[in-house]
């Protein structure tokens, strides 16, 4: 799969572990276990209140380049039905995060999810 920068993410998997690994051209640029950021991905779905919206988009974006596509489309799907993400897409930092996420794999989205996000995002392209 290609992440968001365009490289490829290999998933490893042992019996007491899981890592991505993300490689550019045979080399590894940058490597974590999943249990690094997927409750973030829980968190950040199922959020209650602002705060929380914010804080788990700071702890989540530095893990952005090994979402899987099935991750970054829960996550962008959770921006338009729950109200605590989608009442403040347009905040700096969430905009930012989500506008990331979007634009570099918008060709995973179908077509409604696309509108919507783009108009959540106030985005013309």
């Amino acid at each position: 799969m290609a992440n968001i920068n365009e490289n490829h993410v290999l998933l490893i998997e042992g019996s007491c572990y899981e890592y991505v690994v993300e490689v550019d051209t045979g080399e590894i640029v940058e490597f974590c276990a999943t249990d690094d950021y997927i409750d973030y991905i829980d968190v950040l779905i199922s959020t209650r209140n602002f705060a929380l919206t914010h804080t788990t988009v700071e702890s989540l974006d530095p893990y952005t380049q090994f979402l899987s596509n099935e991750e970054i489309i829960k996550i962008l799907t959770a921006s338009i039905e729950n109200n605590q993400i989608r009442l403040i897409i347009n905040d700096e930092d969430i905009k930012q995060f989500i506008n990331k996420l979007f634009e570099n794999k918008m060709d995973i989205f179908d077509l409604e999810l696309k509108e919507k996000i783009k108009l959540a995002l106030e985005v013309d392209l």
